[in-house]
């Protein structure tokens, strides 16, 4: 009998699994971009392909990992960069049901959990188009899980794969670096039966090195005869020497951005972040994160201390970062705040349950009151997330495109400019055509390059008419590709 109940609990604890990534997986592939989305999706999409670089710090494991997403034999090159974050959501999904599984002892409440954090807004939006968020977030989960299991079962080689894992992890986003204090003390801080002696640790250091090498990446493939090298052609960084590498990895582009909230200002971004969490997971769910870590501190603190210490680590940097689409880069602290939602529900239940019930061990009421939130979450982020219809991204790529006179020359935005280099790059289109990106450059350098392109009678285009090299420059509005042809005033 015992033998039975506990083939029934594999079997139970196996489709609970499947369960945790088939569902959300279904759900991202029915919403996934059906082409190229707009943004960094564009860019990214387009050294991957290419095995080539992107904008800073370079994120070279994305890049290695989509470039094998891009032999998928469907839909087109940009869909299959899109379907990386579907997988990448959905395996993260997988690993929280692991996590809680772990933490909790409870199948049903795990697999609840799963479900309620894949079904919230930012983590169904980051699984829909190719970025680095559902993919990070994944990471993250992944390196939680194995230290949960490492603590479990104290092998020197699962130290080590968890210490390469998360160098590696560097490699998707290096914001992971902030939240390596916390993942230490959740590897290692006591009471832990395995022994933290310096051999260990110096062979932990050096699979977190190894991972963390996959940033040579960045200086082989600068090297390389690539067709489109952004950091030679235009932000003229040399990524093969030591201060172009560092400009590079230290996303010296966006510096300007680093810590570009005042402080006076933090606890209006706190306040935004706590917003964006409440309204992530519907409402109450999110206070139940609260609930979770409490309880989780009391029981088993050098876990969630850990656990903490991750998140702070992570929202440091992020509440501090001006960047305006800041709102898509929390998804790693709804991973975590998931985590203590599961545990906080397993609290309440057991606070209400003899109240409501009359009973302590009503185990099934946390796991049914949160799938009654996903089965609210799911039709109302599913109206919200659904971009299986969005070509607007391709759309605008193709009337630029089309727009341009023979030889031109376009000095595009970041986003139209990312679109221009797919449909060059990947699908062969107006190879004709020279894009030129200042993004990163000094101010003065996108009037060089226009006066550069002017003076050999090329055709310029611009997204937008500012920092021209001469005030006899007229812009004139071309509806088509709604950007603007330059004429010298009196020419043609």
């Amino acid at each position: 009998m015992r033998d039975g109940d506990g083939q029934r609990k594999r079997v139970g604890e196996r489709l609970a699994g499947l369960g945790a990534w088939a569902l959300p997986l279904a759900l991202y592939l029915r919403t996934t971009a059906p082409t190229v989305y707009g943004v960094d999706s564009a860019d990214l999409t387009t050294a991957a392909y290419l095995l080539g670089i992107a904008h800073p710090p370079g994120a070279p494991a994305y890049l290695l990992l989509g470039h094998v997403f891009t032999w998928l034999p469907i839909g087109d090159v940009g869909y299959r960069l899109n379907l990386l974050s579907a997988v990448a959501a959905a395996v993260t999904s997988f690993l929280l049901y692991r996590i809680v599984v772990r933490l909790s002892g409870e199948t049903l409440l795990a697999l609840a959990t799963a479900w309620l954090v894949a079904a919230s807004y930012y983590v169904w939006t980051a699984a829909v188009a190719a970025e680095l968020y559902a993919p990070q977030g994944c990471v993250v989960a992944a390196v939680i899980a194995l230290a949960l299991r490492w603590r479990e079962a104290p092998h020197g080689p699962l130290f080590c794969l968890l210490c390469l894992l998360a160098g590696l992890g560097l490699g998707i986003h290096l914001s992971l670096v902030l939240m390596l204090p916390g993942l230490a003390l959740l590897a290692l801080a006591p009471p832990l039966q395995a022994r933290r002696g310096p051999a260990l640790l110096l062979a932990g250091a050096a699979c977190g090195l190894l991972g963390a090498s996959v940033y040579a990446y960045l200086p082989i493939r600068y090297l390389a005869d690539l067709p489109l090298n952004p950091a030679r052609d235009y932000w003229q960084v040399d990524l093969a020497s030591w201060g172009g590498f560092w400009w590079m990895i230290s996303g010296a582009g966006f510096r300007r951005e680093f810590f570009g909230v005042a402080a006076p200002a933090l606890p209006v971004e706190l306040a935004a972040f706590a917003y964006r969490l409440w309204s992530n997971f519907f409402g109450l769910p999110a206070v139940l994160g609260i609930v979770g870590l409490a309880s989780g501190l009391r029981r088993r603190p050098s876990v969630h201390a850990g656990l903490l210490l991750m998140l702070l680590g992570h929202l440091a940097f992020y509440l501090s970062y001006g960047a305006p689409d800041k709102d898509t880069m929390f998804l790693p602290a709804y991973v975590i705040w998931g985590i203590w939602i599961g545990l906080g529900a397993r609290a309440a239940a057991r606070w209400v349950a003899p109240v409501l019930l009359g009973r302590s061990d009503a185990t099934w009421l946390a796991p049914a009151a949160l799938c009654g939130v996903v089965a609210l979450l799911v039709p109302v982020n599913y109206r919200l997330a659904d971009a299986s219809q969005d070509r607007s991204a391709r759309e605008r790529g193709e009337a630029i495109v089309h727009e341009l006179a023979p030889g031109a020359v376009f000095v595009g935005a970041w986003p139209d400019l990312r679109l221009v280099e797919y449909l060059q790059q990947v699908e062969g289109a107006r190879r004709d055509v020279t894009p030129v990106d200042t993004f990163f450059s000094p101010v003065g350098e996108r009037a060089r390059r226009i006066a550069a392109a002017l003076g050999a009678s090329r055709p310029v285009y611009v997204s937008t008419c500012r920092d021209l090299p001469d005030p006899a420059i007229q812009c004139e509005y071309r509806t088509g590709c709604d950007c603007h042809r330059l004429h010298m005033a009196g020419g043609d």
